[in-house]
């Protein structure tokens, strides 16, 4: 017997299973308000197939955005809307005539393709217009289908390095800001609103004023009242005395003049025993003898 007893079976194709795992950013288109609300209103309006173009931008990786769209000159049938080359053309000079500035920028930028549909089927499957894209050198396109249901699909076809296209793509609103609605309100802020201007403190000294109790003001009032109250009483005790002290000085001058006049009495008459002595108790100033 040889090395191998048996050999594999001959190789051969067989029914493949492609499995492809995509590890970047999974792209999102984001619109601004303005542009929402003028598909809205324009899918709104229309009653069959309308199509329009627009700007979008790469803003990071993976994000795009729709910032302008334009209605060009169009024919419609009752399933489909075309734009010709024509039309194309004179898109160009509105937008050149309305952004002398800018036309250039805005035109390099036309990267969306939108149409309106009047059911809900919205599979953006235009390959002419893909591929017009595509030949124009533009990095990517954005296809839109937008249904009366309110449903939106987009698919992204990225035409850089290895081609690869992205079937309903999730989208949202971009919060930008409205400059000319943010330049009204700022001067009308400026002329009707003013601040109001304090005195200037010493921060590091400043000491703000304790905030008035309510109750200080029925304590103040007792105390005063209690103070008048005991002001009174002293007063009405200092009437008292003062009655007590003229009745007293009244007893005393009815009473002194009778005492005065005894005293007298008894003054003047030893002063007349005095004045007159007893003739028998003469003696010239000698003594006496007694027999």
């Amino acid at each position: 017997m040889g090395i191998l007893d048996q050999f594999a079976a001959m190789f051969a194709p067989h029914q493949f299973q492609t499995d492809v795992k995509f590890t970047g950013t999974m792209p999102k288109v984001m619109f601004t308000w303005q542009v929402y609300n003028y598909l809205r209103t324009l899918v709104s309006i229309v009653s069959g197939p309308v199509s329009w173009l627009g700007t979008a931008v790469k803003l990071s990786e993976g994000v795009y955005l729709i910032s302008k769209v334009f209605l060009p000159t169009q024919e419609v049938t009752a399933g489909a809307a075309s734009i010709e080359p024509e039309d194309w053309v004179k898109l160009t000079e509105e937008i050149t005539a309305a952004h002398p500035d800018e036309a250039m920028a805005i035109i390099n930028q036309i990267n969306f393709w939108g149409c309106a549909t009047s059911t809900n089927t919205t599979a953006a499957s235009d390959k002419d217009v893909k591929n017009l894209f595509a030949q124009s050198g533009q990095p990517f396109c954005i296809l839109g289908s937008f249904s009366l249901q309110g449903k939106i699909e987009l698919t992204l076809h990225q035409f850089e390095g290895a081609p690869m296209s992205f079937k309903d793509i999730p989208w949202g609103i971009a919060e930008s800001e409205d400059e000319e609605l943010v330049n009204a309100i700022t001067n009308e802020v400026a002329a009707k609103v003013r601040k109001r201007a304090y005195a200037a403190y010493n921060v590091h000294h400043y000491t703000p004023p304790a905030a008035p109790a309510a109750s200080k003001p029925v304590v103040l009032a007792a105390k005063t009242v209690a103070a008048a109250a005991a002001v009174t009483d002293d007063e009405e005790l200092d009437d008292e005395k003062i009655e007590i002290e003229d009745e007293d000085d009244t007893d005393e001058t009815a009473t002194t003049p009778a005492a005065t006049g005894a005293d007298s009495s008894a003054d003047e008459n030893a002063d007349d025993e005095t004045d007159d002595p007893d003739p028998d108790d003469i003696t010239g100033g000698k003594p006496r003898a007694i027999n």
